[in-house]
């Protein structure tokens, strides 16, 4: 099973017509079926079991502050986990990554997994590349919801 995802994770995605110049316009850009829903199903568990594993929190909601509240965060999941570093560092997701960016090539900064608990807080406006000690702006952010995230729970939303 898991050695079909590989296959699809090494596979190039077609970028659609005029996405990359889109993305160097708009700095964001949203893209369809990029995984397939079994991939994403069989990688989630592997990654939800590994953040449920490394969580630190456990203090209770109304003790929280506000970012506390917002998600539960672990981060380099890649360094803890082959098949997460499979995932994380796919073909496909780097290609795509570069070829938006117009570069030969990308390289990972960080990954971070972040869970919505039931009752949680919202996640304050932000913009992530601020708070990264890059000296370049040839940057992005891949988003990858682990789920179906109709707007009633509140998905990413894009400010540009």
């Amino acid at each position: 099973m898991a050695h079909n995802f590989k296959t699809e994770l090494d596979r190039p995605y077609p970028l659609p017509e005029g996405a990359a110049e889109f993305f160097q316009e708009h700095g964001y850009i949203k893209l369809k079926r990029v995984l397939s829903a079994e991939l994403l199903a069989y990688y989630g568990e592997v990654i939800t079991r590994k953040v449920l594993e490394l969580n630190t929190m456990h203090l209770p909601m109304e003790e929280r502050d506000t970012y506390q509240r917002a998600f539960l965060q672990v981060m380099n999941l890649w360094r803890q986990n082959a098949l997460v570093r499979e995932f994380v560092m796919s073909k496909r997701l780097g290609r795509i990554a570069a070829e938006l960016l117009g570069c030969q090539g990308v390289r990972l900064y960080h990954d971070q997994a972040l869970y919505k608990e039931p009752g949680g807080g919202v996640t304050p406006w932000h913009a992530d590349q601020y708070y990264w000690p890059l000296a370049t702006e040839k940057s992005c952010t891949v988003w990858i919801p682990l789920q179906e995230t109709p707007l009633e729970m509140g998905p990413l939303a894009f400010s540009a």
